[in-house]
């Protein structure tokens, strides 16, 4: 009596590997690469209604800014931040909008954030959440506030997150408006 194998013949595990190999290659030929979905995103802000950035979004944008740092010239160009979300006339109403930072900042920069509402809508905080701090700017009226942030890591751009509150009840996006109105130079002293 023939003994029976048991065990798969070489050819066998060869197609096996090969029609594995090819499910692998395809799966990640379908998958769509970061810098598109990032571009494909960058056009969304530019073209559609824009609502806002999703956590899914944000971390996105994380991930391509870790891996491509001059990617943040796509969205503030030459200048040092900027928000990420569209603003009308360099004022940002939106709730919750994001800033994001150009690889060259280093050192202490000084800006300013400008902050226009109706008198009901005051007091009005403006939350800056980074991975390492958060800043809280309080205003009773409109005006400005300065605050002062410090890069340690250069060629690193940042998203830093905003958080607008106000004191109002009443939730219209176009009550409370912010802006960026001043940078200093990387490493200044003292404010602009």
């Amino acid at each position: 009596m023939s003994k029976v194998r048991l065990l798969p013949s070489a050819g066998f595990v060869l197609m096996l590997f090969t029609h594995a190999l090819l499910l692998v290659t395809l799966a990640w030929g379908a998958s769509t690469p970061d810098l598109e979905r990032v571009w494909v995103l960058t056009q969304n802000l530019q073209r559609r209604q824009f609502v806002a950035l999703t956590p899914k979004d944000v971390d996105l944008l994380r991930g391509a800014l870790t891996h491509y740092p001059t990617l943040s010239r796509a969205f503030i160009g030459r200048a040092q931040l900027g928000f990420v979300e569209p603003s009308r006339n360099s004022w940002n109403t939106l709730p919750r909008s994001h800033i994001i930072t150009s690889a060259q900042l280093t050192g202490v920069v000084h800006i300013q954030l400008e902050c226009q509402a109706p008198a009901t809508a005051f007091p009005v905080t403006i939350m800056l959440e980074r991975a390492s701090r958060r800043h809280e700017l309080r205003f009773t009226e409109s005006g400005r506030r300065e605050v002062v942030l410090e890069f340690t890591v250069p060629h690193k751009p940042e998203l830093i997150a905003v958080t607008v509150s106000s004191a109002s009840s009443d939730s219209s996006s176009e009550q409370v408006k912010i802006a960026l109105r001043t940078l200093s130079p990387p490493g200044a002293k003292g404010s602009p």
